[in-house]
């Protein structure tokens, strides 16, 4: 379900996959994924694209027993330990100009069910161009968040074109943790590139 709030805004719900970025993979929300239950605000001008969505997901519990294909499971779906959560996710787009953009990523997960918490909803992910890092911190919560950037070269395709584009994902990102000898297990990232040549016969 779509409506057009006005020529840049649109609000969006339905069940479906998401994928954010120009590669053929992504960092942030890839095609590869199973849908998602969301809820969505987008904004398009001419220079800026942003996108907010809340989500509905399922955690499983660490140690549960797998129940992906092939995992040797007789009945998937039925072993593993699962747990309804939430996700909540905003990214930013600027266009700088001769086929150059950039981004910027936020996300944060939350069990429903947590320690002294049932069926919960933070409102506060919900609200549009929140910093959810400061929000995770002032709830006092131990939400799960990430931040990510985005370089991208995206020329109108005409003649042969070279299109480059890369993403940064830095998952629980604690900055003294990073140089500490004990390689805390909770500070992960991830960088992927892709390039794309579309010649002019095709």
């Amino acid at each position: 379900i779509r409506y057009q709030v006005s020529p840049s805004v649109s609000l969006e719900a339905g069940n479906h996959q998401h994928h954010w970025g120009h590669g053929w993979r992504s960092l942030w929300m890839d095609r590869q994924a199973a849908p998602l239950p969301f809820v969505r605000l987008n904004l398009h001008t001419e220079r800026l694209q942003y996108v907010h969505m809340v989500a509905r997901t399922t955690h499983r519990s660490v140690g549960s027993p797998p129940d992906f294909p092939g995992s040797g499971q007789f009945s998937p779906g039925t072993y593993a330990n699962k747990r309804g959560s939430w996700l909540a996710a905003h990214t930013v787009t600027v266009d700088f100009g001769r086929g150059w953009e950039g981004g910027l990523f936020g996300a944060v997960t939350w069990l429903a069910n947590d320690s002294g918490y049932t069926d919960r909803f933070e409102g506060v992910y919900a609200l549009p161009v929140i910093a959810f890092r400061p929000a995770e911190y002032t709830l006092g919560s131990a939400d799960n968040a990430l931040i990510g950037a985005s370089l991208a070269h995206v020329p109108q395709w005409g003649k042969g074109r070279l299109r480059l584009y890369s993403q940064l994902l830095l998952d629980e990102l604690v900055v003294s943790e990073l140089f500490d000898p004990s390689q805390w297990w909770a500070n992960k990232w991830g960088l992927l590139g892709s390039m794309a040549w579309k010649s002019s016969n095709e």
